[in-house]
């Protein structure tokens, strides 16, 4: 029981954290935090769009893709644990961890119908 309070006491810190960061505090404009976060997602999405036309090429070496994908996931998820602690970089540590998830699901999908062996 205490492991999770703690958890929840953690998550929310995180999360009150991040909308500092977006800019909702202190008699911020909620509109440049709306825009701040579609920006950071709207390039996470164009990167997929871009790294689609690669999909053929992920079949040549399923393993070493599949390591490359998971690399680029933690290594994204390290970039938004990074964007509480620079608020004022939020937008670019966003939008690079968002491209970098987008691109590791991307080829995770891709070489997931394979038998990887």
């Amino acid at each position: 029981m205490a492991v999770m309070a703690y958890l929840h006491k953690l998550l929310d810190y995180i999360f009150q954290a991040l909308l500092y960061a977006v800019g909702l505090g202190k008699g911020a404009i909620p509109t440049a935090a709306a825009i701040n976060w579609v920006l950071k997602d709207g390039i996470g999405y164009l990167s997929k769009i871009m790294l689609a036309k690669y999909g053929r090429h992920f079949d040549v070496q399923p393993k070493g893709w599949r390591l490359l994908a998971d690399l680029l996931e933690n290594g994204s998820y390290a970039l938004e644990l990074l964007t509480p602690i620079y608020p004022n970089l939020f937008v670019y540590l966003g939008a690079a961890a968002g491209a970098g998830k987008s691109a590791a699901g991307l080829i995770q999908v891709s070489i997931c119908s394979q038998k990887i062996s």
